[in-house]
């Protein structure tokens, strides 16, 4: 099944890029539960010392992650609980995006003017990495939701630890991605892939299953050089 994107807001910040982040949890979705078993066999859960929180940078290095959210557990943190849109009548911005495969749609009257931020979302979903463009069914743009982005659809059928990894697993596919298009912003990422056995068997994992590029190392050897 395929999964919606409820972003809080149509702007649009590259350097965060949550279209990624959603669009791994849509994919990973798709793949449960075996992919949320495979992970967790080849990367286990560093134990947390008492009083640790996820965001501790310290749990960061022992886990081998390139991002402090990747730790976040919902079993500990807080309950994983899908936030199911309003049900309210769409604004849907028909026509504009027609013949990208894609609907846009928008909660809000107010938003209905901005066109070219829509047209950016819908090129980068467009230029997602890896097959996890095959997950994302719309966009819906509400301003009245609580995070700043979310998968609409979680697994029926997920395996015990999907809510224990899946912050892991999109976290890693952003950045791993970020650090792609632009190598010497996230140099420190590319370092940590080149020093970090287990980085490297991360972002190897992510190629193999769909959520990168098959051509990702060609891809950032020239986004290097140029």
């Amino acid at each position: 099944m395929k999964s919606s994107i409820i972003l809080k807001t149509a702007e649009y910040d590259p350097d965060t890029d949550i279209i990624i982040h959603e669009a791994a949890h849509c994919f990973h979705v798709l793949l449960e539960p075996d992919f949320t078993k495979l992970w967790t066999f080849q990367f286990p859960r560093v134990r947390r010392l008492e009083g640790e929180t996820w965001d501790n940078e310290d749990l960061r290095r022992r886990s081998h992650s390139v991002s402090r959210y990747a730790q976040f557990d919902s079993l500990i943190d807080a309950p994983l609980v899908a936030e199911t849109p309003r049900i309210a009548p769409f604004k849907e911005e028909e026509g504009v995006y027609a013949g990208i495969g894609i609907t846009m749609k928008t909660y809000d009257d107010t938003l209905a003017g901005v066109e070219d931020k829509m047209r950016l979302i819908t090129q980068r979903l467009n230029d997602l990495p890896g097959r996890l463009r095959e997950s994302v069914e719309s966009v819906i743009v509400d301003p009245q939701q609580a995070g700043d982005g979310w998968c609409s659809y979680w697994p029926i059928r997920q395996h015990r630890d999907f809510g224990r990894v899946c912050e892991d697993i999109a976290e890693h596919t952003r950045w791993f991605e970020m650090a792609r298009r632009n190598p010497a912003k996230y140099e420190a990422i590319l370092r940590q892939i080149s020093d970090d056995r287990v980085v490297r068997q991360k972002l190897e994992t992510l190629i193999q299953y769909g959520f990168l590029d098959r051509g990702y190392h060609d891809s950032l050897n020239r986004n290097s050089q140029g």
